[in-house]
């Protein structure tokens, strides 16, 4: 498992904003990889990012575990990890 990370700021009418996002991936030895969590913050505001094929759930890493998220209530369905 590799954890992806990047911060940076935007500049919003002249005031430096902060944005970040960490990337859980998993590599596999047949070439293919899954990406099963993330979390990206923007101007302190953090947000799942939304799972492909399951309308109205995210995933985000709480507390450094890969949790599923209810996208409309924030909530952990469960962890994945």
């Amino acid at each position: 498992m590799y954890v992806f990370t990047a911060s940076g700021f935007n500049i919003v009418s002249g005031v430096p904003q902060p944005k970040a996002i960490v990337e859980l991936i998993r590599f596999f030895r047949d070439g293919t990889l899954d990406a099963p969590g993330g979390t990206v913050s923007i101007n302190g505001s953090i947000n799942p990012i939304p799972i492909p094929g399951q309308p109205g759930l995210g995933s985000a890493v709480v507390n450094g575990r890969s949790a599923i998220i209810q996208m409309g209530t924030n909530r952990i369905i469960r962890y994945a990890n």
